[in-house]
């Protein structure tokens, strides 16, 4: 009778055990979600004509000779572009440039294009036709 009882056992013993390793092995292994590469979304084109003080100018690195912070002082629409500096004035910028900007002084106001340029994941102000 005793050998009974062990073998009556033994079959839920079983199944019980081959649940908890199913169960431990699906927790065990990770899902990993990954999310595709998308390419940046371009700033939209964009230009305006600003007046500004220079309050530093600074040699750049690479390709973008020149930084520049400046004081937005007025801001100009260009006709079939927005102006992403109408509300920017009174604001301190900094903005790039390729242009020879040695000549520029503290203090010095200018007029210049000044357009932002970038994506979402790298952006800036750029600066052109400075005089």
């Amino acid at each position: 009778m005793r050998g009974n009882n062990i073998s009556k056992l033994i079959f839920p013993v079983a199944l019980v055990l081959i649940l908890l390793t199913m169960m431990l092995t699906s927790c065990s292994q990770k899902t990993v979600t990954t999310i595709p590469s998308h390419p940046s979304v371009p700033a939209s084109p964009n230009d305006s004509i600003v007046t500004a003080k220079v309050i530093r100018v600074q040699e750049g690195d690479g390709t973008l000779l020149w930084v520049l912070t400046i004081i937005i002082q007025t801001s100009q629409d260009v006709p079939g572009y927005p102006n992403i500096t109408a509300d920017k004035t009174g604001h301190q910028l900094l903005v790039r440039t390729m242009e020879d900007a040695s000549p520029l002084h503290v203090n010095q106001i200018i007029t210049a294009h000044l357009r932002f340029e970038g994506d979402e994941r790298s952006s800036f102000y750029y600066i052109w036709e400075i005089y």
